[in-house]
C-alpha cells in the first residue's frame, strides 16, 4: 500500500454527520485537511482546516497528494472489508 512520508498521519473516521468514511490528513501532529467521498470514489472532497496556526509554511506538494491518494485508498478498502455497498 506504500508508506506515508515523514510527518504525514492518515486517521480514518465514521463521523455522524457523514455516510462514508472519511480521512484525516495530519502533517507534522496537525490537522490539515478532511478527505471525504460521500459523493462517490471519483468525486472526493476535501476540506481543509480553518485554524491553519501552527502550520509549516511549506509542505511538499507531491507528500501531500500522496497522502492523499493513501487516505482514498484506505478508506476504500475498509469500505469494502466491512461489506459497504455504497463503493
Amino acid at each position: 500500500m506504500g508508506e506515508l512520508a515523514p510527518g504525514f498521519r492518515v486517521d480514518l473516521l465514521f463521523p455522524d454527520e457523514y455516510s462514508n468514511f472519511v480521512a484525516e490528513i495530519y502533517f507534522k501532529d496537525r490537522l490539515v485537511l478532511l478527505v471525504s467521498q460521500d459523493k462517490g470514489l471519483d468525486s472526493a472532497e476535501v476540506e481543509f482546516d480553518r485554524d491553519v496556526r501552527g502550520l509549516p509554511e511549506r509542505m511538499s506538494l507531491r507528500e501531500l497528494e500522496e497522502a492523499i491518494n493513501y487516505a482514498r485508498r484506505r478508506q476504500h478498502e475498509l469500505r469494502r472489508h466491512l461489506g459497504f455497498r455504497n463503493f
